[in-house]
């Protein structure tokens, strides 16, 4: 690119703020975070898109797809660049999109199954903090296994159930915990051996 007086000018990590935000194309798409935003601030959340563009390049290679960005990483890709810490997690229709002509993984093709009525109509919400539990649950385990490098946050709406869920399994832990301490049944081990004077 030439400004006015035909001088290239080259983008790149170290440039300054133009005033309208920094800027950085990440596997060409371009980036700009919003005005005022610190050089070092900028260093991280560039950082956050680039290795979100990992998890998408293998998240493209597992399921078949051209190397681009997908609705979901765009989705996460988004919320970093305006500077959200906790990335909601995107609406239903942009993470089935992202597969693609690719079939969906099992977990998520059976709720949009059991959501669609015989004239193949569907019926589920367009966001996944309005899914049931164990439906928002599936699709918050499939995000964070595909793109373990967000931050994803569960919908708030649920938070009763993950609390609940969470003190169920620590109760069942700490049960079989005092079951196998009460056990006598262990294994008896001989006495270490004694060394040789």
């Amino acid at each position: 690119m030439t400004d006015k007086k035909g001088r290239v000018i080259r983008h790149h990590k170290e440039r300054s703020d133009d005033g309208k935000g920094f800027s950085r194309l990440i596997a060409g798409k371009r980036f700009r975070l919003p005005a005022g935003v610190s050089s070092h601030e900028a260093d991280l959340r560039f950082g956050l898109i680039e290795r979100l563009w990992v998890d998408n390049e293998f998240f493209c290679r597992q399921h078949h797809l051209e190397f681009e960005w997908t609705y979901i990483a765009l989705w996460a890709a988004e919320q970093i660049r305006i500077g959200i810490p906790r990335i909601p997690q995107p609406p239903i229709d942009d993470v089935l999109a992202s597969f693609g002509d690719s079939s969906w993984p099992r977990e998520l093709q059976h709720i949009v199954d059991e959501r669609t009525d015989e004239t193949l109509r569907t019926n589920y919400p367009s966001k996944i903090d309005d899914l049931y539990w164990d439906e928002a649950k599936a699709f918050f385990e499939f995000l964070c296994d595909s793109f373990p490098t967000v931050n994803w946050l569960l919908p708030e709406t649920h938070a009763g159930d993950v609390i609940n869920f969470h003190e169920k399994q620590a109760r069942s832990s700490i049960e079989r915990l005092a079951q196998a301490k009460n056990h006598t049944d262990f294994p008896s081990f001989p006495p270490p051996l004694k060394s040789i004077t």
